[in-house]
């Protein structure tokens, strides 16, 4: 029985083939796109800046001495991200970036004015109970 000789090139071709593309698929990278990249940076940067530059201690006490106001200012007020920051950045950078800032900061001040007035309203409440049960005897 003769085999011709394009029968052994097509059989090295597909056998070469079929070993390997197992290696090609573990050789691929899928690396982060840049813009990609840039946004997660910015988000990090953001984030990072916003929990240095938050005072909870001042939000704390805005939510014991206020404590309606003290929950309401942070929707109102929100202050704007640092410039200096976003000086020489793309656009896309300093969207992420001032969105981020704005929204962190944002949750910051409501969680501080809110742990402010649970304090004071537990501090009331025990005051409450310790007027009525000194007026009891």
């Amino acid at each position: 029985m003769k085999i011709h000789s394009m029968f052994h090139v097509l059989t090295l071709v597909i056998v070469s083939l079929i070993f390997s593309m197992p290696l090609l698929t573990l050789a691929q990278e899928n690396p982060i796109e840049p813009a990609q990249s840039e946004q997660v940076q910015a988000i990090q940067d953001a984030e990072r800046d916003a929990e240095a530059h938050i005072s909870k201690g001042m939000w704390f006490g805005i939510g014991c001495i206020f404590p309606g106001v003290g929950l309401l200012a942070p929707y109102f007020y929100q202050p704007a991200p640092p410039t200096s920051v976003l000086l020489g950045k793309s656009p896309e950078y300093i969207a992420y970036y001032t969105d981020t800032y704005k929204r962190k900061t944002q949750n910051l001040q409501f969680t501080s004015a809110l742990g402010g007035c649970v304090t004071s309203g537990c501090l009331y409440g025990f005051l409450v109970v310790l007027s009525v049960g000194q007026r009891a005897f």
